[in-house]
């Protein structure tokens, strides 16, 4: 009946919005009623006064509680005044917001409009009444009801991902309207069905009071339409920009990257850090086109590396390129895939340049005997011509450059040769985990 699913941030943002200006408008409607019962009372027989008076207080103090909970600089006001009992009562205030459970301004209002039907039906009534004093005043409890309990229904903290609503309420709310209508019903029908009194409107008048409160279930039904329809309608909307947002990043900073390398490659007087800076910027392109397409929870994994790291690569079949099973379900942590981005940017730029048509990579993350933090390991494999001796002799070269990075965080970098040809890179260094 009530969609759990819609406790989530996007929902709860919209809830809140729709409630704040609901809560004043409702604070202030169920004053405003408050105020009409206090008028009704100049007509109330002159004995009865002082009992009607003591009957409203209650909703009165339950009215004013309400206004002051909707007004947050007054409530922080009267915590920094440390006012004995009002402090407290403002800090009570502060803590119920953005929860679905009961407040004081809640059970006084609630118990407050329970006094004031009291005062128009029931055994405590005051009589005699004129008949047009005792169908505004039952107008007036109809409204204040519904608003009170409208407000009830339809507050932001049912749909909250944070602190989400107890089983007890959440069991009762949808029950909630036919309990008051019942109350209600029970108050107001108490002349009739006990004491055989004519009032004005007779029983259809209090079935149609009670049916009006019942309204409150259907109501909060269509809210909940409206709030799956605006979370849907907001998602569409994200989907779309985002898409937007990656065709962006994709024509415009990958071209430009391309010109980039270009320019870069060409310029004899371009350092390996530079080269190297350049081609890592297309990877960094690619990440950014998956991040605005809402790719955000393959952020750290290996699979996500590889398919940013492989767009540096020429397209049109002239090398393969492969990352083995095992490796696609690696997560590694922000510096750790900071690393081997640079890291397998750099060699497997070196391994095409160098003529390879087919290059293997395994990523791992295991931990070491006697060591605080497990070690990383990257590998790459290729069918090149082989690494010269001393490459990591010359600082200039990127895979120098590379080198002396890794010695940061107790890494190194390391050649072999593979058998059958070609040449296995290793790279190693302590996680950051």
């Amino acid at each position: 009946m009530f969609d759990s699913s819609l406790r989530t941030p996007l929902v709860y943002a919209i809830a809140v919005r729709y409630q704040t200006p609901l809560w004043r408008a409702g604070a202030l409607l169920r004053a405003g009623c408050m105020a009409g019962f206090w008028v009704l009372l100049l007509w109330f027989p002159a004995g009865s006064v002082p009992q009607g008076a003591a009957m409203l207080a209650l909703g009165s103090v339950g009215a004013v509680t309400a206004w002051a909970h909707n007004r947050s600089s007054l409530l922080d006001f009267l915590v920094d005044r440390h006012i004995p009992g009002l402090s407290a009562v403002a800090r009570h205030l502060i803590g119920a917001r953005q929860r679905a459970a009961a407040d004081l301004s809640g059970l006084l209002e609630g118990f407050g409009i329970i006094s004031v039907t009291l005062l128009f039906a029931g055994p405590v009534a005051v009589r005699p009444l004129p008949a047009i004093v005792y169908e505004l005043g039952t107008v007036l409890i109809v409204v204040h009801v519904w608003s009170a309990f409208l407000q009830a229904m339809t507050d932001s903290s049912w749909y909250s991902p944070d602190v989400p609503p107890g089983r007890v309420v959440l069991l009762l709310r949808p029950v909630m309207p036919l309990i008051v209508a019942t109350i209600l019903f029970a108050i107001l029908g108490y002349p009739i069905y006990r004491e055989h009194e004519a009032v004005p409107g007779g029983l259809f008048g209090v079935i149609l009071a009670c049916t009006v409160v019942l309204l409150l279930l259907p109501f909060t039904l269509v809210y909940e339409l409206i709030l799956r329809a605006a979370r849907d309608a907001l998602g569409l909307l994200a989907r779309r920009y985002r898409a937007e947002d990656a065709v962006t990043v994709h024509s415009l900073v990958k071209n430009a990257a391309y010109a980039l390398i270009s320019e870069v490659d060409a310029d004899s007087g371009a350092g390996a850090e530079t080269r190297s800076l350049a081609r890592e910027m297309l990877a960094l392109t690619e990440e950014a086109r998956l991040l605005a397409l809402g790719r955000t929870a393959d952020l750290g994994g290996v699979e996500l590396l590889w398919h940013c790291v492989t767009r540096i690569l020429p397209s049109g079949g002239q090398i393969t390129a492969e990352l083995d099973p095992a490796s696609h379900t690696v997560q590694l942590s922000g510096t750790d895939y900071q690393l081997a981005r640079r890291c397998l940017v750099d060699l497997m730029t070196n391994a095409w340049k160098a003529g390879a048509q087919r290059i293997e990579v395994a990523v791992r993350v295991a931990e070491q005997p006697g060591a605080a933090r497990p070690q990383t390991m990257l590998r790459v494999d290729d069918d090149g011509p082989g690494m010269p001796p001393g490459v990591l002799d010359d600082p200039a070269t990127s895979l120098a450059v590379m080198a002396e990075h890794l010695r940061g965080y107790s890494g190194s970098l390391t050649f072999s040769d593979r058998a059958g040809g070609g040449t296995r890179a290793c790279v190693r260094w302590q996680s950051a985990w």
